[in-house]
């Protein structure tokens, strides 16, 4: 009858916490869920109910100066399955976390302080009860942090790693709760520069803990301390509070979003009752102090659109304005990552029809940059991406701009196209077509490699003689383009076929002096290889061709080249020649002899730069010429400094 009665007991409870359980914030469209009462003590119950465990129970007390012994209590709460209730100063046990123990039929409770902070009386009144008593109090509170620890060991607890927290910051500690009471690894605190000796003796007698998780920075935690713990692995930030979400970033793998909690890291209290409740569900605790802060960002980034937010404690604590806000941004952040899953789940040359310019807004593009004359743009970019281009925020976003800066270009280059065909189209018949027809040509979308600067005249002439409106496309612009280039590339091929008879037509020794450059050029010689000085000596070259040397245009351009070279060598000969004449003529004036006949020409025969010779200054220079020994004005390079010497004089 007895265990019937068990039974039904149980069947109630889950009822009744099924029914108490947080509600989907985003599903209700209200406030998320929050567990309070009007003390710390009715919140405490109020998440002990959430947890369902009954049997047993932790009783910490909710004073300021008793509170820190049972920081350390969640990962034992965890293993026992038992929910932390709180009691305040005085004589009496609290009557709501009287009448919890009552309803959760509880056996046994863990004490978490000495009977100078939880008074005798309290506890005779549990034995009352029929409750068994098991003190965990310390004679300080790295002792009781050791004494959870011990406890939980002394129940079967496999303990591989241990936390451990600065003694005197309630956050760091209630930052790793949730995730230490997870794992069973229990929380020990130390002073700053020391180990506490309880602290030292159980890592001793523990041989099993082999890792360290050290939560805060070296200014809570030395670095001596921390050498000195088992593998130790350090998680902190500046404040105590950006440990708290350093905490949650490195322990990311094993946390679960599905819930998540928020409580007030200066009271503190509430948290402390609602790590075992987080750790059930693997979520972390976000501290705050009032206000949002980059643990809360960190955490509503990291929900999703199901995801419970529980408050841990009253309207005092955590305001309803807060929890607004904090909705608020989850159901932004939620719209956010469903809309960019769904852009960036478009496969690469993939339909992306469905996405429109709300879905970028949602995916958080700044509205003002959203257009939608750009919606087709922003749906070929986004089918054009590759696999994971548009998976974020800030990648989404540099589409759209780069979208932005194309169709402008675009936009530029279409207003650019339509006034260079306006332009074109515009002549009227038989009217002279505009100078700048070639920048028209280009500008009205002609491909740029089509408009040959030499057909100027004849497009002018299409462009005057075409009928009203037969110019107004691109398309059709383009094909007069190509009929002019066709046209006079026949007249080309004609006159170069014509050149090359004439310049072959020439007989073995022949009369070439008709032959001119114009010629060669219209025979398809490079322009820039035909030189005028050069026409005696081609036309002495074609004069002595054999008959079909020079009838292709290879042939006549490979003459035209052996000529400059030819002429080229010719020439430097010749300046050599001159330069020595030059120098003997000066090197060859006696001491003080007469060198009145070196002229100015000389000195830049014989290699002198023309920029430093001085004309008004010739006599001095034949001074001294003349006054020169013999053989030291016989080469370039002295004759120069001679030079630069009168000139350095005057």
């Amino acid at each position: 009858m007895r265990r019937t009665q068990k039974a039904l007991a149980a069947l109630a409870l889950t009822g009744m916490t099924l029914g108490m359980l947080p509600f989907n914030a985003f599903a209700a469209g209200t406030l998320p869920q929050r567990l309070a009462g009007v003390n710390a003590a009715q919140t405490a119950v109020d998440i002990a109910e959430q947890t369902g465990w009954t049997g047993s129970a932790i009783l910490a007390s909710s004073t300021s100066y008793g509170m820190v012994d049972a920081l350390t209590s969640g990962p034992l709460a965890s293993f026992l399955k038992a929910p932390i209730l709180l009691q305040e100063a005085g004589s009496a046990l609290n009557e709501d976390t009287k009448a919890e123990l009552i309803k959760l039929e509880v056996k046994t409770v863990y004490v978490t302080s000495g009977t100078a902070v939880i008074s005798q009386d309290v506890l005779d009144e549990l034995t009352d009860m029929d409750i068994t008593v098991v003190p965990l109090g310390g004679k300080d509170r790295f002792e009781t942090s050791v004494n959870i620890a011990n406890k939980m060991v002394e129940l079967g607890a496999e303990v591989s790693k241990v936390a451990v927290a600065y003694g005197w910051l309630n956050q760091d500690a209630l930052s790793i709760a949730s995730i230490a009471s997870a794992q069973t690894e229990p929380i020990l605190l130390t002073e700053k520069n020391s180990i506490p000796d309880s602290v030292k003796e159980f890592l001793i007698e523990n041989e099993s803990v082999v890792a360290t998780d050290v939560i805060g920075g070296p200014a809570v935690i030395s670095e001596a301390v921390e050498s000195k713990l088992p593998d130790a692995t350090r998680y902190f930030g500046n404040t105590a509070y950006d440990t708290n979400l350093a905490v949650l970033k490195a322990f990311d793998e094993v946390l679960e979003y599905d819930n998540v909690f928020v409580a007030n890291g200066e009271t503190a209290i509430d948290a402390l009752a609602g790590a075992p409740l987080a750790a059930q569900f693997k979520a972390g605790i976000v501290l705050i102090n009032g206000t949002a802060n980059e643990g809360t960002n960190y955490i509503v980034n990291k929900s999703n659109t199901n995801s419970i937010v529980t408050a841990l404690g009253g309207p005092a604590v955590i305001t309803d304005n807060f929890l607004t806000d904090l909705l608020a941004a989850q159901t932004k952040a939620s719209l956010t990552k469903t809309a960019i899953e769904k852009i960036d789940s478009i496969v690469l040359n993939g339909d992306a029809s469905g996405v429109n310019e709300q879905d970028l807004i949602d995916a958080g593009v700044k509205e003002y940059e959203v257009f939608e004359a750009h919606l087709e743009a922003y749906r070929a970019a986004i089918s054009a991406a590759a696999d994971l281009a548009l998976d974020s925020t800030a990648k989404i976003q540099q589409m759209v701009t780069d979208v932005y800066i194309a169709q402008t270009k675009l936009a530029n280059e279409n207003a650019a196209r339509t006034y260079a065909i306006t332009q074109i189209d515009g002549v009227a018949l038989n009217a002279p077509a505009p100078n700048n027809t070639l920048d028209y040509l280009r500008g009205s979308g002609v491909t740029p490699s089509d408009v040959i600067d030499a057909n100027l005249a004849a497009y002018q002439a299409a462009i005057s003689a075409a009928a009203d409106l037969a110019l107004d496309t691109t398309a059709e612009i383009q094909q007069m383009v190509t009929d002019v280039n066709t046209a006079q590339a026949a007249i080309a091929e004609t006159a170069r076929l014509a050149a090359i008879a004439k310049i072959d037509g020439i007989a073995f020794n022949g009369d070439a002096s008709a032959v001119t450059c114009q010629d060669l050029i219209e025979a398809g010689v490079m322009t820039t290889d035909v030189t005028t000085a050069n026409l005696a000596a081609y036309q002495t070259a074609i004069s002595v061709a054999a008959d079909l040397a020079l009838d292709t245009t290879v042939e006549i351009q490979q003459m035209v080249t052996d000529v400059n070279e030819a002429e080229a060598a010719k020439a430097a000969e010749q300046a050599e020649a001159a330069r020595l004449a030059a120098i003997a003529k000066i090197d060859g004036i006696a001491l003080n002899g007469d060198a009145s006949a070196v002229t100015l020409q000389d000195f830049i025969d014989a290699g002198v730069f023309g920029s430093t010779i001085v004309e008004p200054v010739l006599s001095t220079y034949q001074a001294a010429v003349s006054a020169a020994v013999d053989f030291s004005l016989n080469t370039t390079a002295k004759i120069q400094q001679m030079v630069y010497d009168v000139n350095r004089t005057l």
